[in-house]
């Protein structure tokens, strides 16, 4: 029992001081860097007023600098290890063998944690090193030095290009709907009567609408993933993952602290990387695959549309219409080619200019938003069953689909 005393004295005295010594290496903030793309004009603050930059470890989101979630769990750890030095004093000072065997048990899981933790750190610093430079590629990371940073900065890029694929499709509509009310109006010796050759426009609305509403559906789609991206980059790792750490230092809490440090790094580390992954691999290289070799003229425009991510590169700003001409090839024409392929403004260029709209909304937006919050929930489980926690995420999952 002696032995086991000393074992314990020694392991926790040595946890306590190494993380201790630890802590002024991350409080320092050596080299800061510049508030990222927050910053727009020279002097202009970030967070509160006099701080024009963040401290190493920490990023610029939202203008608010994020404390780097090193110090924050090293923090937590500390605090778990001194309580459960406390617990053991305790149970020597009532004498009670439950209370230390309660302690010595617990601190087998605080060295589980702290291994943990230790991988997590240094995978972190792989993507932030390596994956970083290799998915941002020529074009750079711009100012982001996190790879979830960078997801962020990507989503709201994708975010921007919906707006302007949602305004396009508003600008149409709107000039539609002026061209198909217009009319006519003669008269002659007090008879008059009046003409509406513009009103066939009119069957177009309907396709026109529904492109508007799938382009509005896929907006909020991406402005969901971006809500998750930066709920992830300043929360998971500066408040779950701390929770989680402390909550696994009791059994009665030990379930819910490690679905918290599940949910930690689902949040900053999978659904970026899913979110990058499906905007750099699976949306890029799947346009440049399929352009290759296609024999059809018109689908190889549309393969350039998607693969530049312009669906209306040649919608006419605006549409007009002479109700005092009977000529209705030349009043529907321009609007109807807009939808057929036949309109071409460019001699010996036609486009379907709703077919990538279809791989925009249904494909992009949806489909790899239900593909990236799916496979994060699943490592959700994955390593909330390996930390103690067995939890049920299907409904979840049900939710994202």
């Amino acid at each position: 029992m002696v032995g086991k005393i000393m074992n314990f004295k020694q392991i926790s005295i040595f946890l306590f001081f190494f993380i201790l010594s630890s802590l002024p290496a991350f409080a320092e903030g050596a080299n800061p860097s510049l508030c990222g793309n927050e910053q727009t004009d020279p002097g202009e603050t970030c967070g509160e007023p006099g701080l024009s930059a963040c401290a190493q470890g920490e990023s610029c989101v939202n203008c608010r600098c994020t404390p780097p979630w090193h110090s924050t769990a090293i923090i937590a750890f500390v605090i778990s290890v001194s309580l459960i030095a406390l617990i053991y004093m305790a149970g020597i000072g009532v004498s009670s063998v439950q209370l230390k065997t309660y302690a010595e048990d617990e601190l087998l899981q605080l060295v589980f944690t702290a291994f943990t933790i230790g991988v997590l750190a240094g995978f972190v610093s792989y993507i932030d090193s390596s994956l970083l430079p290799a998915f941002a590629g020529t074009a750079g990371a711009g100012s982001a030095t996190t790879f979830a940073q960078y997801a962020q900065d990507s989503a709201f890029a994708v975010l921007s290009e919906f707006n302007a694929h949602l305004s396009d499709a508003n600008q149409i509509s709107i000039s539609l709907g002026d061209a198909a009310s217009q009319s006519a109006y003669c008269s002659l010796l007090g008879i008059g009567y009046s003409i509406n050759t513009c009103s066939g426009l009119s069957a177009y609305r309907s396709v026109i609408g529904s492109a508007v509403a799938s382009l509005a559906m896929a907006l909020a789609d991406i402005n969901a993933e971006l809500s998750l991206i930066v709920f992830g980059n300043l929360y998971a790792f500066s408040v779950l993952l701390p929770l989680g750490i402390f909550f696994r230092t009791f059994h009665f809490t030990r379930k819910a602290g490690g679905v918290l440090i599940a949910f930690a790094i689902g949040l900053y580390i999978i659904f970026p990387l899913m979110f990058i992954f499906s905007e750099k691999v699976i949306h890029e290289q799947f346009a440049k695959t399929l352009q290759t070799g296609s024999p059809n003229a018109d689908y190889d425009n549309y393969l350039m549309a998607v693969s530049t991510s312009d669906i209306f590169p040649y919608a006419p700003s605006d549409i007009e219409c002479d109700p005092f001409s009977f000529s209705y090839g030349s009043q529907v024409g321009p609007i109807g080619g807009l939808i057929t392929g036949s309109y071409a403004p460019v001699s010996g260029i036609s486009f379907h200019h709703f077919d990538p709209i279809i791989y925009q909304v249904y494909i992009r937006a949806i489909f790899l938003t239900a593909l990236n919050l799916t496979v994060t929930l699943m490592f959700v489980q994955w390593l909330s069953s390996i930390l103690g926690a067995n939890i049920d995420v299907s409904s979840l999952m049900r939710l994202s689909q």
